[in-house]
């Protein structure tokens, strides 16, 4: 998808965005030179972002070098790097609880703002909308849009609970580990089954 997506901009570039700049530079004194800067730029662009991809992709989470690297990560950042596979064990743990109750907590404060928000509407006067329903032809009584905007956040919070809480209750979108992580936490992955160091 990545590959696919850098191909595809390479393209616009050297085919739509080039052809553009060589004619509004035709008739300087220097056509070439604009040019010719603007293919320098993109493809140091280029370069570093296929370096940064491959080195990505190919870089090995195991070795004398890693292992030094992450544990001069882990002195920087005060965690205590687990050692043996009981510490590896009880820092997966600890990192799961935390998911765990940082969830709670969101969807917590989800349901606070979603009461605090019924209440407030709750002392508005509710006026009913009358329509006519072409299908029968008959008149119908609607609330307002408040108390449809309180049943789908209702529905969503459930949705939640029953997922385990990988759904966002303020959004309703998915949510993934790192995205209640701090900038400067460390997660656990899966896959390697050892720590992660922190984003930044």
């Amino acid at each position: 998808f990545a590959t696919g997506i850098a191909s595809f901009l390479v393209y616009s570039f050297f085919y739509i965005l080039l052809p553009m700049i060589n004619r509004a530079h035709a008739e300087d004194y220097l056509s070439y030179f604009w040019p010719l800067l603007h293919i320098l730029y993109v493809v140091f662009l280029l370069t570093n972002v296929i370096f940064n991809y491959l080195s990505c992709i190919m870089t090995n989470h195991n070795g004398p070098l890693y292992k030094r690297i992450v544990r001069e990560l882990a002195n920087a950042t005060n965690f205590d790097y687990p050692e043996t596979l009981q510490d590896i064990n009880e820092c997966k743990r600890d990192f799961e609880d935390l998911i765990v109750i940082r969830l709670q907590r969101r969807r917590a404060r989800a349901e606070e703002q979603m009461h605090q928000a019924q209440e407030n509407q709750s002392q508005k006067e509710q006026i009913p909308l009358i329509c006519l329903d072409e299908t029968t032809g008959t008149i119908q009584r609607k609330l307002g849009d408040a108390s449809n905007n309180a049943a789908a956040s209702q529905t969503n919070l459930n949705n939640n609970t029953k997922s385990g809480g990988k759904i966002s209750p303020e959004t309703g979108m998915p949510v993934r580990k790192w995205m209640i992580l701090g900038p400067h936490e460390w997660a656990f992955c899966d896959y390697s089954h050892q720590p992660k160091p922190p984003r930044s």
